[in-house]
């Protein structure tokens, strides 16, 4: 059976850029960074030029920022997941605990 469905023209939109508190969220949400550390990590992206913070404190990634992502990506794809970086951080803990693994 053919059913009516009615159409709607538009178009559809990208979702808006992070805002700090949102960055904060994802950041602790995937294990990265701690209290003491997200705010430095912040600010180094913002000091470097990867992001501009725009009104509604929205981070706004630059150019530089852009094309950083993309060579990230382009070397390896699993470099832009935050997974990676969460790792990372996770395998730092062990060694300063003294429990990683030394193999």
């Amino acid at each position: 059976t053919e059913q009516n469905f009615p159409l709607r023209e538009g178009k559809t939109e990208p979702p808006g850029y992070l805002t700090e508190s949102d960055l904060i969220s994802l950041m602790e949400r995937n294990g990265i960074g701690t209290d003491a550390s997200i705010p430095a990590h912040i600010n180094n992206i913002c000091e470097r030029n990867y992001v501009q913070i725009a009104q509604g404190r929205r981070l706004v990634p630059t150019q530089l920022g852009t094309v950083l992502v993309q060579g990230y990506y382009r070397i390896d794809a699993d470099l832009v997941l935050p997974l990676v970086r969460s790792s990372i951080e996770k395998q730092c803990d062990l060694i300063a605990k003294g429990s990683a693994d030394k193999a």
